[in-house]
């Protein structure tokens, strides 16, 4: 009599931890520790893209973030920002912020020619002189490199300075059946699109 009440009273409570086990597996949101990646300190180039890395303790490039600014036209610059994150990871949320957009309205985050369409839910912020583009879930697969692009109408801006500031906030996890480590990163990358 006592050993099956101790063999029921086991069977639920291993049904109880595997229902646990398998809302973290199956749920975004539960993370038991955040940590901050390293910001590296320089920009490389590489061919005719700018490169900016981050990092987890000492492993060499967790986060690849390549970006570029041009002009395509006289009064259009394009902005495209791919960031690659590490094996076995994805991109889970990113904010982008663009400052010293003057106006605002000059900032176009939908492409002009129709040609680019943009895979991921985002919310546009209006600030007095920049412009927030977040994506809270970017839904993206494991080792998938999110590609982005924006346009900034030349002839709106009030200023001749077509230097920017692109900052952002992203954030990346593990493939994992227990969601344990949640990685973040926060920098920012001056963009010059008369080069």
């Amino acid at each position: 009599m006592m050993t099956r009440k101790w063999k029921m009273i086991s069977i639920i409570i291993a049904g109880y931890l595997l229902m646990v086990l398998l809302f973290t597996a199956f749920s975004g949101s539960i993370f038991y520790h955040t940590q901050k990646m390293k910001a590296d300190s320089t920009v490389y180039i590489n061919q005719d893209r700018f490169e900016y890395y981050f990092h987890i303790h000492n492993d060499d490039k967790a986060i690849v973030i390549d970006f570029n600014s041009e002009k395509i036209s006289s009064d259009l610059a394009h902005i495209t920002v791919n960031i690659q994150p590490k094996d076995n990871h994805r991109i889970s949320s990113l904010a982008l912020s663009f400052e010293n957009i003057i106006p605002v309205e000059a900032f176009l985050y939908d492409d002009p020619s129709g040609q680019y369409v943009n895979l991921y839910n985002r919310e546009v912020i209006y600030g007095e002189n920049n412009i927030v583009v977040k994506y809270p879930d970017m839904n993206s697969q494991f080792n998938q490199v999110i590609q982005l692009e924006y346009w900034v109408d030349t002839t709106k801006l009030d200023s001749t300075d077509e230097k920017f500031t692109m900052s952002f906030t992203l954030y990346m996890h593990e493939n994992s059946l227990l969601k344990i480590w949640r990685y973040y990163a926060t920098s920012g990358v001056q963009l010059d699109i008369n080069n």
